[in-house]
Parts: structure tokens; C-alpha cells; sequence
């Protein structure tokens, strides 16, 4: 956890007023990384709870990142909305991974073997890809802009 705290002084522009001070102090953990997966609504909340428990896993392993790092979200597609070629999909895991850039290769590459082999048994079809971005998390709040590089 980051703990940031931020003091902003406000000058007031009339002579004789007083000046004002906005101090916040904010608890922040970051985000990255992310793993979106896109699901049929079939996906059961069992089978959820594995498949971010998989994903976890093999994050940390490969990365030593704290488990408390890695975020998971579920988003039930349903296959009028999902298309294959110009066809509906209704058996399609779509898992794309959000990770710090930088990683090698061969690194990525073990992780999404890593994520595949523990996703597959869940019967669906899977399809898995990663995007690096940099390790940097913007702060906005009223109005003011933070960044911080972890």
C-alpha cells in the first residue's frame, strides 16, 4: 500500500481574507496488474474463483509480485454479443492480462502457458493475451494531478 498525502494552499487574491488549505491523505494500492476475462454468462462463480485463483498464481510466481497486486475481473458476455468470424460465440474465455512492461520474453511467455494450463480444464475455449504498460499510476483528485512511478 502507497500512503499519500498532499497539502495545497490556496491564496486568496482579496487582501484581509484568509488563505485556505486543502491537505488529503490517501491509502492507495495499485492497480497492475489487471486480467480482464470476457466469459459466457455459463461461467459459474466456483469456476471464477479458480480461474482468479490461477491467475494469481502464476503471476507471483513468475513475477514475485505480492499477491495483493494482481486484480481479476469477470465480465459475462453474452453470444449476441460476442462474434467469431461473423459468427456468435458461446464457448470463448478471452483473457487479456494488463502487466508492467519490461518483463522478458521468455517470462511472458511462461505466463501465459502458466495461465492457459490452468484455465483450460474448465472446458471452454481459451484465448489469452498480455499488454505491458509502465509502472505508473495517475492520481486524480479535485482537480489535481499526481503521478508516482512504483
Amino acid at each position: 500500500m502507497v500512503l499519500i498525502s498532499v497539502a495545497v494552499v490556496i491564496r486568496s487574491s482579496t487582501p484581509h481574507q484568509p488563505n485556505f488549505v486543502i491537505a488529503s491523505t490517501t491509502n492507495l494500492t495499485p492497480t497492475m496488474p489487471l486480467y480482464t476475462i470476457y466469459h459466457p454468462p455459463s461461467l459459474s462463480p466456483s469456476q471464477r474463483s479458480e480461474i482468479a485463483s490461477t491467475i494469481t498464481k502464476a503471476h507471483i510466481e513468475l513475477t514475485g509480485a505480492p499477491s495483493f497486486l494482481v486484480k481479476t475481473i469477470f465480465i459475462p458476455v453474452d453470444s449476441s454479443s460476442f462474434f467469431t468470424a461473423g459468427k456468435p460465440e458461446s464457448s470463448l474465455l478471452r483473457i487479456v492480462g494488463v502487466i508492467r512492461a519490461g518483463r522478458p520474453r521468455d517470462d511472458r511467455q511462461s505466463l501465459l502457458l502458466a495461465i492457459y494450463e490452468g484455465v483450460k480444464k474448465h472446458e471452454f475455449e481459451v484465448e489469452i493475451h498480455l499488454e505491458e504498460m509502465k509502472a505508473e499510476v495517475r492520481i486524480l483528485g479535485r482537480g489535481i494531478d499526481f503521478r508516482m512511478c512504483l
